[in-house]
């Protein structure tokens, strides 16, 4: 049994013995023991309250810590990379055990959306003579990456074929 549950037991056995009681004095004693152990239950109550409030501020705290500390963790394999003069996006970084001889050509993630602690792939729009440009979903940030090009001899090849323009 909680307190709560027992103040409540000893509240109801002592209204019992009021009503067999029959000194108008007595009756007025018992009276504001009653008054006395309702404050306490209503402040028992306001404790409990207050006590579960803590808890869920509490869970919602720790599942924050470990949030963050999921965050911290999936940053490590994460790198900012510079794509073409002011152009950053963050990549994963190459993995251990493949020789380093892999360059990293995405996925990207936009670099807005990574500050704000969220993961937005930046997908291919279009590849064209200026480079690959992305474009993130989430923000509408766009990005080209000017070292990504088509090369100019396919460009030209293109429009040589018969039925181009």
């Amino acid at each position: 049994m909680s307190i709560g549950s027992e103040l409540k037991a000893v509240y109801d056995l002592i209204r019992s013995i009021q009503r067999d009681v029959k000194d108008a004095a007595l009756q007025r004693a018992i009276s504001e023991v009653l008054a006395k152990l309702n404050d306490v239950l209503f402040q028992l109550g306001d404790q409990i309250r207050a006590t579960l409030e803590f808890e869920r501020e509490n869970q919602r705290l720790r599942q924050g810590n470990a949030e963050m500390k999921q965050w911290d963790q999936d940053k490590e394999q994460h790198v900012l990379k510079h794509l073409s003069p002011g152009v950053y996006v963050y990549a994963a970084k190459d993995l251990p055990g493949a020789g380093g001889a892999t360059e990293n050509k995405g996925p990207y993630l936009c670099p807005n959306c990574y500050q704000q602690r969220k993961k937005a792939m930046l997908q291919l729009a279009v590849k064209g003579f200026d480079g690959s440009h992305y474009r993130c979903h989430s923000c509408g940030l766009e990005v080209v990456d000017s070292t990504d090009r088509v090369p100019s001899e396919i460009l030209i090849a293109k429009v040589r074929e018969p039925g181009c323009w």
